[in-house]
């Protein structure tokens, strides 16, 4: 899985993904201290990959949705993963769910769709498809 790394990510969290074999980048490094969400999204978008970040209040509205069948807008390649826990337990709380992320990526691949979000709460799992 392919996953750019929010500014707002603890690195101990990019690390739980580095150990299980994934290919994780910084958004800092693509893109530079700063960019503008809509700039990450693209990105993500271009490369169908997933975005981890702290920050739901502004992706969300840049997730690709369905509109009507068929009828997709915003960026329908790019998936999410909201770490909306407190930061200092975001490793352990993306440790947890880690199995059921990849299968849920494993799962948008399979559907053709290439996207997913999901989100890791202090005391909740949530999927969106």
């Amino acid at each position: 899985m392919l996953v750019v790394v929010d500014h707002d990510v603890p690195q101990a969290a990019s690390r739980v993904l580095v150990d299980r074999g994934h290919d994780v980048q910084l958004v800092r490094d693509l893109l530079g201290q700063g960019a503008a969400d809509r700039d990450i999204a693209s990105l993500v978008n271009v490369r169908q990959a997933v975005v981890m970040t702290c920050n739901k209040r502004h992706f969300r509205n840049l997730l690709p949705s369905v509109t009507a069948p068929g009828e997709r807008r915003g960026f329908p390649k790019a998936s999410v993963i909201f770490l909306t826990c407190p930061q200092p337990r975001a490793a352990a709380r993306l440790a947890e769910f880690l199995d059921e992320i990849e299968t849920e990526y494993r799962k948008s691949r399979e559907r053709g769709d290439n996207r997913f979000s999901v989100e890791v709460g202090t005391n909740f799992f949530r999927i969106g498809r």
